[in-house]
């Protein structure tokens, strides 16, 4: 399944956007070469945070919402620079060991 499909599919399930929206918001996402949560916000359709926080929790992940939380420098250090920077992702805490 593509993430568009995945995405899309997730967003009309929970009633976020309807499948008219949805072909809207990918026609956008395609001509702007934006996000789908973007171009469904540019769109007014659908908050970009709603599609984010919809989009976490469907993958089991928590949703961090407004300015991100103070990390110690123990925490930014488990993982190198280059890693997080190619994978668009950032340690938070250590829960446990």
């Amino acid at each position: 399944m593509s993430a568009h499909k995945f995405v899309g599919d997730l967003l009309i399930r929970i009633g976020l956007i309807d499948a008219a929206g949805l072909a809207l918001g990918l026609a956008a996402q395609s001509q702007q070469m934006r996000s789908l949560g973007r171009a469904l916000a540019s769109l007014g359709l659908a908050g970009e945070p709603a599609v984010a926080a919809a989009i976490a929790s469907a993958l089991h992940l928590e949703y961090v919402d407004g300015e991100p939380p103070d990390v110690g420098a123990a925490v930014g250090d488990l993982l190198p620079a280059a890693f997080c920077w190619k994978r668009g992702i950032a340690p938070l805490g250590v829960d446990g060991k």
